[in-house]
């Protein structure tokens, strides 16, 4: 493919206009008939400072080159030309002749022509029309006809001024509009009957004109060379206003065009802005495609890879309605990352969350809220969570492979979910119309980390097809496979908070733990009492092999020119096989009265080592083939009517988890731990006394809390072989949540220029969600067995691997899963070990008589059958109305929405009853058990309203409400309620009352409903560029809390699923005479706010000279700052009596203000170089988020998630080979960390002045990994 470029400085000396003046390119057959030539560029569009080039549309190159044209020149043509403007006069001479002619506008929107008739060659006709003009037209060697001011007519000469480039892709120039005349077809570019075009058009198109029917104007517009269509583009017909955008396949459609001359423009970031002049007659819908030419400046910069995808990504947020993120693929259809959440970590206002054991990304928080705040759909339809008791899907398990585009919408419309208080997470697959005719895909890809803590391989491949006479049919499917080993360790840590505690309120030491203190008193309680020593250390190592596939099968159907059909299937399957070994030695820490000796002898409460015991719980676990499974169909379509615009979408999904777990317990005896096997720093150096086996935590400490054992310490612990034999627990545990999904909206565009549509809509959706009880089988000893003799003998456990020198001995990953799968069954037997003795009291056995020989025991826990069916069942319906009114530059969108949901769930409840002796009435418990059915309906109206203030095509001004709801998950609206009367006075604050204990789920729980105002301010940048600004405010009324409330006054929340028992009755009359314990998630009473700041910006360095053009920077900030009230309790507040002692003591509730959300990251962003030249497309990126509060907790000792941030590099090639593109890329991640630096740290503490910042715990994947893929695309 070629080009021309022209000269500055010629352009100025030899044709009388500098590329300052703007000059036509159109190309028209001689039966009049004008077609947009793909190369075409909009002068006014332009930013023309540093301009040396003017560049004429490389499909007129066709012509340019070709003889006929000279030939034409030449040949005597019969002529008829009236006196008419001298754009309309060289119009028709092209319409007559078949010549290419260049002329400036500018000069001739005011020139009149000559009336002209008769058998002309073009040299002759020129010189007639043109007389007393002030211009002259000239003939190059090639056929091209240039128009100039007279004085500067001379163009015989002018050939060697046009100069023909040889790669299209690299040396493109934006800055200048053209318009050639011509017959000469060009076959790369689509042609349309409708579009008529004269000079006319150009000069100054009369705009409406005549009376007549409004008509649709539409068409698709596409990328030169991948023929990708191009989402976002801003359509715009340049005499009215009227402006549209390109939807996810390239089109556009604007409505109630009356009759008249229009330029009718396309304009897309990255791309050659182009524009055509069409006339509408009124008789006819008018089409148009555009072809549009990658690059923006004279070497036209390529656009592929990595920045076609922002390119891509930019348009659509440009022309969006509301404030959105988005992440496209490239125009090869790649989309970087392997799996959705590690592709969505770099967006602005958004913090990643990942997989305990593989490190992977499971889910997002988005400004501040936590995923169950969030929506995540696919093709429009909501994904399941298999689990069966949560909102938010695992996006860990979506792969990547057919991913067109994911559009985080940050303000929503009333079209829009009634969710997303955070965002709309909206995740689209490529249909077969996005793709070529023909087109296949491979990727193949590895990636390991050091020290065997990671290996993967990754294979995926798509074919896809269109069919039919006019390609109305099309199928794809795709197909990504993963595996991958994995290798986490990590350790956990509990802390005990100051050496010695303080006085209570009425000055003496009687306070004898933690729990005693007030808990609104921020730790340390007193000046220099701030020393923190672990008193349980638990070290963890798991293993495992992960497998996911992704299968995606698409259709889509053409009908007619009015509608399109899509059919999706998505299949989402995980299977997992993990195996975990743990130890955790436990130090118990006590505090008895102890004379403190940094207080001169004082006597306080102070920390002790209780008795140096050491307990020791190796425990280890295996789960095989745990899988998790997501099916996702989907119906949608669209038919255009007119003005009508209707859209309908039906959908089914389903989620599944099933998971089957081994255990292995070990009973050890506890250790006492002597002198010789502790070092010498274990002894505190003023108290003289051990405190804890443990090193002292300081604030900030991140280090590994290595035991300050010595070798014997070490060899006492690692004496594995005389630990007893506890148990062997095999678990199984099922999850469901299925989805059945209608939608149907209808949009009216009316003819009125300031109300634009008009647009209604109903949805239904029908949810069911049940997990089933864990099904339980124990395996215990009969007698006393140690692991010798089962045959299990421990091996080394050193954490060398991190960088630790504490060796502990474990029993290795082979031997356990042996001794589990393969000999626990035929050392067990069902049989009850205490037959006799049942036998000797006159009871009934409840099992068989063991064996001799007998090892372990079998018992079933065997859940009633009922529980299968246990369900929670939504029903939602929803309806909207949405209108767009536009003032000017001004657009403003709005209407409500209104949701009706109904919540019906059905439970075993089973009280218990113990009576006064501690003894359990089972008789009660089988009289009174039965399902419970509870039923709900909520509705709500959700008003929304966003306004878009455009005040040219890049600067946008965008200010939005939106009210949104966040339900519950499952678990807090339904669970099996667990209900206890003991009537044994061991409870209360003094201990002798007897008591009830009830914790249920709560169905009444309303939604979480938050008001959102957004403002922001977009500025676009041609040269994919952007710089965004800003900032928004969250009010949240009825947050949810999972809260525990005591004392009579809670009792209404439970009375009703209260048995008919004079017991509980009793309960109800007197509940002063009773510890009364109800946990139940209540909403909030108080509101929660949440306000930050998001900004954005991206640059393409294209001014630079050579090499560095390709250079590029990116960077987004998000701050966000959250406060809500939240509930506690303390049970131990003291009694008083007038004279200031203490009497007993009282549960009180109380308020925490300003405590902030659990997950949100004040800070987070990411910043970036970028290179894109030469085929090479690489990002340098460092991605941070700040520590994140997991829980809030008493004494200011809240637990937080450290912060985090990576290093991450990739660099791809990009070259063709015969029929196919080609990508080769190398990628590493976390390039500042190795195995000895912890991933993820936790700790404990504000870190506010006030209190310091205690690290809890360590997890570690190995640091940093590197990968290598090739990738094709035919």
């Amino acid at each position: 493919m070629q080009f021309l470029k022209i000269n500055e400085k010629k352009c100025k000396s030899r044709y009388g206009f500098s590329p300052a003046s703007r000059y036509l390119v159109v190309k028209t057959d001689t039966d009049g008939q004008a077609h947009n030539l793909p190369r075409t560029l909009n002068m006014g569009k332009i930013n023309l400072r540093g301009l040396r080039f003017g560049i004429i549309g490389a499909a007129t190159v066709f012509g340019l080159l070709t003889a006929n044209l000279a030939h034409a020149a030449e040949k005597q043509h019969a002529l008829n030309i009236s006196e008419q403007s001298v754009a309309g006069a060289l119009n028709q001479l092209a319409q007559q002749t078949g010549a290419v002619l260049i002329f400036p506008y500018d000069l001739v929107e005011t020139k009149q022509a000559n009336s002209l008739a008769g058998v002309y060659d073009i040299s002759e006709a020129l010189e007639f029309l043109l007389k007393g003009s002030g211009l002259a037209g000239s003939l190059t060697e090639s056929g091209v006809i240039v128009i100039a001011r007279e004085k500067d007519a001379k163009a015989s000469h002018r050939e060697e001024d046009i100069v023909v480039g040889k790669q299209i892709k690299n040396t493109l120039l934006a800055g200048a509009s053209a318009l050639v005349i011509s017959s000469v077809a060009v076959p790369a570019m689509a042609q349309t009957e409708e579009a008529v075009s004269t000079t006319r058009d150009v000069v100054r198109a009369k705009g409406l004109f005549g009376t007549g029917e409004t008509v649709i104007v539409s068409g698709v517009v596409f990328a030169e060379g991948s023929q990708a269509r191009l989402p976002g583009a801003l359509i715009k017909i340049e005499e009215t206003g009227q402006t549209g955008s390109t939807d996810d396949l390239g089109r556009f459609r604007l409505t109630n065009v009356a009759p008249g001359e229009y330029t009718l423009s396309v304009d897309y970031l990255g791309f050659a802005p182009q524009s055509v002049f069409i006339t509408v007659d009124g008789s006819k819908e008018i089409t148009q495609q555009f072809s549009l030419i990658g690059g923006t400046d004279e070497n036209g910069v390529y656009v592929y890879g990595s920045r076609s995808a922002r390119a891509q990504a930019l348009n659509q947020e440009r022309t969006s309605s509301v404030v959105s993120t988005v992440l496209s693929s490239d125009l090869l259809g790649n989309f970087t990352g392997t799996t959705l959440s590690e592709s969505l970590r770099r967006a602005p206002g958004v913090v990643f969350q990942r997989d305990v054991n593989t490190g992977d990304g499971t889910n997002v928080v988005i400004r501040g809220f936590a995923p169950d705040f969030n929506v995540v759909k696919m093709n429009g339809i909501e994904l399941p969570d298999g689990t069966g008791v949560g909102r938010s899907a695992s996006l860990g398990n979506i792969l990547t492979e057919s991913i067109s585009k994911v559009t985080i919408y940050k303000t929503l419309l009333p079209s829009q979910d009634s969710g997303g208080t955070g965002g709309l997470v909206d995740i689209e697959t490529k249909t077969p119309f996005d793709r070529d005719k023909r087109y296949a895909s491979f990727t193949l890809e590895g990636a390991k980390r050091a020290r065997g803590f990671n290996k993967e391989l990754l294979a995926a491949g798509t074919v896809s097809g269109t069919f039919g006479k006019n390609d109305q049919f099309g199928l794809s499917a795709s197909l990504q496979y993963r595996e991958r080993d994995y290798k986490r360790i990590s350790y956990a840590a509990g802390l005990s908070f100051g050496q010695y505690l303080p006085l209570q309120v009425d000055g003496t030491p009687r306070i004898p733990a933690l729990s005693w203190v007030d808990p609104r008193l921020p730790f340390a309680f007193e000046p220099g009492v701030d020393e923190v020593y672990p008193y349980t250390l638990n070290m963890s190592r798991a293993e495992g092999e992960v497998e996911n596939l992704a299968l995606t099968l698409s259709g889509a159907w053409k009908i007619g020119g009015h509608s399109e059909l899509f059919f999706d299937y998505q299949r989402l399957e995980r299977k997992s096989t993990d195996y975990s070994s743990n130890l955790d030695l436990t130090a118990p820490g006590h505090y008895p009265l102890n004379d403190v000796v940094a207080l001169d002898g004082e006597p306080r409460r102070a920390l002790e080592w209780f008795n140096r015991i050491l307990r020791v719980y190796p425990s280890y676990s295996y789960s095989p083939d745990a899988q998790s499974l997501t099916d996702v169909f989907t119906l949608r379509g669209e038919t255009d009517a007119g003005n009508w615009n209707f859209n309908y979408l039906g959908g089914y999904t389903k989620g599944t988890t099933g998971n089957t777990s081994y255990s292995l317990r070990a009973s050890v005896p506890e250790l006492n731990i002597t002198a010789d096997e502790l070092l010498l720093e274990a002894t505190h150096s003023i108290e003289g006394r051990v405190l804890s086996p443990f090193p002292i935590r300081m604030s900030g400490d991140s280090s590994f809390p290595e035991p300050l054992f010595t070798a014997a310490g070490f060899d006492h612990i690692n004496d594995l072989g005389g630990y007893n034999f506890s148990r062997v627990y095999k678990t199984h545990k099922d999850g469901l949540n299925e989805r059945f999904n209608g939608e149907m909206s209808a949009r009216y565009n009316f003819d009125n220029a300031r109300f634009k549509y008009l647009e209604a809509g109903i949805a239904y959706e029908r949810s069911e969600f049940s997990d089933s009880l864990p099904i339980n089988e124990y395996h215990t000893a009969i007698v006393g067995l140690t692991f010798n003799d089962l045959g299990l003998v421990p091996i080394s456990g050193a954490l060398s691997d991190i960088g630790v020198g504490t060796s502990i001995n474990q029993l290795s990953r082979s031997d356990v899963v042996s001794f589990l799968l393969d000999e626990v069954p035929t050392f067990s037997e069902l049989c009850e070990p205490q037959y006799d003795l049942y036998l000797e009291f006159g009871l009934v056995p409840p099992g068989a008589r063991c064996s001799d020989g007998t090892k372990l025991y079998i018992r079933d826990r065997a859940e009633d059958p009922r529980t299968l069916d246990e369900y929670t069942r939504e029903a939602e319906f929803a309806a909207y109305l949405q209108g767009a009114l536009e003032f000017g530059k001004l657009e403003i969108i709005g209407g409500v929405r209104m949701v009706r949901t109904n919540i019906e769930s059905v439970n075993l409840v089973g009280p218990i009853i113990y009576d006064a002796n501690g003894n359990f009435d089972s008789n009660f418990y089988d009289q009174n058990n039965a399902l419970v059915a509870e039923d709900v309906e909520q509705t709500d109206f959700l008003p929304r309203v966003v306004a878009n203030y455009r005040h040219n095509d890049n600067l946008i001004f965008r200010g939005g409400y939106y009210l949104s709801i966040a339900r519950p998950q499952i678990s807090l609206l339904s669970s099996t309620p667990s209900i206890s009367l003991n009537l044994r006075p061991n409870s209360g604050p003094d201990g002798n009352q007897p008591s009830l204990s009830v914790i249920k789920g709560n169905p009444d729980l309303k939604p979480a409903r938050t008001h959102s105002f957004d403002f922001s301010a977009e500025y676009y940048d041609e040269a994919v560029g952007v710089l965004k600004l800003g900032t928004f405010y969250k009010r949240t009324d009825n947050l949810l809390e999972s809260s525990i409330s005591q004392g009579r006054g809670v009792l209404a929340q439970v009375a009703s699923i209260l048995p008919s028992d004079n017991r509980f009755q009793d309960v109800i009359n007197s509940p002063e005479d009773y510890n009364i314990f109800i946990s139940t998630p209540n909403n909030n009473e108080n509101p929660a706010h949440l306000w930050g700041i998001e900004t954005s910006i991206e640059k393409q360095f294209t001014f630079l000279p050579g090499v560095l053009k390709g250079l590029g920077a990116f960077a987004n900030y998000t701050y966000t700052s959250s406060s809500k009230d939240q509930p506690e309790t303390w049970t131990r507040k003291p009694v008083l009596d007038g004279d200031g002692n203490i009497t007993g003591y009282e549960t009180i509730e109380y308020i925490i203000p300003n405590v902030r959300y659990n997950g949100q990251a004040k800070h987070s962003g990411t910043f970036g170089l970028t290179y894109n030249q030469y085929g090479v497309d690489a990002n340098l990126a460092y991605t941070y988020q700040a520590r994140r509060q997991q829980g809030h907790s008493g004494y200011n000792l809240h637990r937080f998630e450290e912060s985090y941030g990576t290093v991450d590099f990739r660099a791809s090639y990009q070259f063709d080979k015969g029929p196919g593109q080609y990508r080769v890329y190398i990628e590493g991640t976390d390039l500042t960390r190795g195995p000895e630096d912890a991933a993820l740290q936790s700790t404990i503490g504000a870190d506010d002045g006030i209190t310091g910042k205690y690290f809890t715990g360590g997890t570690y994947y190995g640091g940093r990994q590197l990968r290598v893929g090739v990738s094709g695309t035919f």
